[in-house]
């Protein structure tokens, strides 16, 4: 049964015919993390899923890690590392507009846009046991008085 006062977004897109569709997976699966503007009527619910596979071009661990060594132009970056880098970004980014000089600005954060929802993903602790802490700080990370619990 589902709760009325809830929106549930859901993209699915699990099938990628090759690996060079992982930037575009990932695109659509991070972007859909982050929450609405606080002025939604109800509270959104959002599950995306970073993993991804077929055969034999996109199997599992390739999407999850990618191979070879994508820093000197040689391989794909995985949606894994890419993910890292999104929620550092994004947090850095919350941390500038949280910060009006030295003063705690409440309308900035009320304003910025946080990530909220469920990510399902392949080899969660790919790359280097990075990604878990993140995601766990991502609870805790812009959240305001009475929005404990959701």
């Amino acid at each position: 049964m589902t709760d009325p006062e809830v929106l549930f977004i859901i993209p699915i897109r699990y099938l990628l015919p090759s690996f060079l569709e992982i930037p575009e997976k990932f695109a659509l699966a991070s972007e859909i993390l982050k929450a609405p503007p606080s002025s939604s009527p109800m509270p959104t619910l959002s599950i995306s899923f970073l993993s991804a596979a077929s055969f034999p071009l996109s199997l599992p661990p390739v999407v999850a890690k990618g191979f070879g060594w994508p820093k000197v132009g040689l391989g794909i970056e995985g949606i894994n590392s890419r993910f890292v880098q999104w929620l550092l970004n994004n947090f850095s980014e919350n941390s500038e507009n949280h910060a009006s000089g030295s003063l705690f600005d409440e309308k900035r954060v009320a304003e910025s846009r946080r990530i909220r929802g469920w990510a399902l993903l392949d080899f969660y602790d790919e790359p280097g046991s990075a990604l878990t802490p993140l995601l766990v700080e991502c609870n805790y990370h812009g959240r305001q008085k009475g929005e404990e619990g959701w």
